[in-house]
């Protein structure tokens, strides 16, 4: 069974909130990998997933400048029933995001994760990347998610300059002219067929001011069947 990305829904939060809910993605039955993160842009916060998700790269990830900060994670749907709250101590226009993939493996889905961080640069425009991982099964499906503490008012204003993906999120906070956090999120078009490097890709985007962010690279595991009907 080919894993496949399937949804994806994105929601905002600004001061004085202390939680952005984002609305469940469509057509999420039983074991569907649902992944998920908060982005905020307080340098004070700390982020929370909703209760019964896995932490990816071990919990909240905060940049060296201490913003743009994430919390990012898994799980596996069981009997779904509503809406995903990610928490924040200290809210300055957040962002999050839930995605849904079908047909992932029910042990270790994500099978291979990797995170780069921008450093602060007022070149414009700037390519963030998402670094190399290394797959170990056959057929995975490739996610690159990028993250900027600076953003256009019409979404993240993010551009994926690797052939191949297509862009399925380009959220931006626009409480201002320009948004604060962005964020957005690619699958591969065709699988990995192949184990071994995935290769980097480079997200650009074109805004002005001092921008900085993170750039993700997620390899998720397609289901085995094992033997056949007789």
């Amino acid at each position: 069974m080919p894993v496949a990305f399937e949804s994806i829904n994105t929601a905002v939060g600004n001061f004085p909130a202390t939680s952005i809910t984002v609305t469940a993605p469509t057509g999420i039955v039983n074991d569907n990998l649902l992944i998920g993160a908060i982005f905020d842009n307080d340098a004070t916060a700390t982020l929370g997933l909703p209760a019964g998700w896995t932490n990816l790269f071990g919990g909240q990830i905060n940049h060296a400048d201490g913003t743009p900060r994430m919390h990012m994670g898994f799980k596996l749907a069981a009997s779904e029933s509503g809406d995903y709250a990610f928490t924040t101590t200290a809210m300055n226009e957040g962002v999050a995001f839930v995605a849904r993939v079908s047909g992932n493996a029910l042990i270790s889905p994500v099978e291979a994760s990797g995170r780069t961080e921008q450093a602060a640069s007022t070149a414009n425009p700037l390519d963030f990347s998402c670094p190399a991982i290394t797959t170990l099964t056959a057929n995975t499906l490739i996610l690159r998610i990028a993250l900027s503490n600076w953003g256009s008012a019409n979404g993240a204003g993010l551009v994926i300059q690797t052939a191949g993906y297509t862009e399925r999120a380009d959220a931006g906070n626009d409480p201002s002219p320009n948004s604060t956090n962005g964020i957005a999120f690619y699958t591969i078009d065709t699988l990995q067929e192949a184990i071994g490097d995935a290769g980097t890709a480079a997200v650009r985007t074109s805004v002005g001011g001092t921008k900085r962010g993170q750039g993700v690279t997620l390899a998720i595991a397609a289901l085995l069947i094992v033997g056949g009907r007789g």
